[in-house]
């Protein structure tokens, strides 16, 4: 896929909780896109959403790619990318 097919949805900030969820601030104006979404891509990885919930601003999401000890070690500020078909 080119470049120009992503765009970017949100941005991971930390762990969150010991259930190795992310916590993702949405960049988005349709923040409600992260429930519905079975796969997204970080750093041009494809990820498939295990599950995803709101929590105040941001969006708690995990992944089934990621374990648990690798979420709660997992680097800061990653983008968080949303595939979009260009018609």
């Amino acid at each position: 896929m080119k470049p120009n097919d992503f765009i970017t949805i949100g941005v991971i900030i930390a762990p969150h909780g010991v259930r190795g969820d992310l916590r993702i601030m949405p960049q988005t104006d349709f923040p409600e896109r992260f429930m519905h979404m079975d796969a997204c891509y970080i750093d041009g990885k494809e990820y498939h959403v295990a599950s995803a919930r709101f929590h105040k601003q941001f969006v708690l999401a995990s992944f089934k790619e990621i374990l648990i000890a690798t979420r709660l070690n997992y680097s800061v500020r990653k983008k968080f990318k949303y595939v979009v078909k260009i018609w």
